[in-house]
């Protein structure tokens, strides 16, 4: 998700990836979603991303669960879990 775009999803399961399950430099608001058995990162945000994730699943990924990295990138987390990355 390009710098400065915008994207909210509801009750998704986001998986089998070849790389990240979802990459976010814009803003993006995931609730009840399951983001598992990517090859690489689950959720990751980096370059002044931010994401709110909200009583969602990050699991089961080949690298990690969740990444954040670069300046200004942020996460908000309210419930949910993040295991077995």
């Amino acid at each position: 998700m390009a710098n400065g775009a915008s994207l909210a999803i509801d009750d998704c399961r986001v998986f089998g990836s070849s790389v990240f399950g979802v990459e976010c430099a814009g803003k993006m608001q995931a609730t009840r979603c399951k983001f598992e058995d990517n090859s690489s990162t689950g959720v990751f945000v980096y370059s002044g991303g931010e994401a709110k994730l909200m009583e969602c699943m990050v699991r089961n990924n080949g690298r990690n669960g969740l990444e954040v990295r670069g300046s200004g990138a942020k996460v908000y987390l309210d419930g949910g879990a993040i295991s077995d990355n």
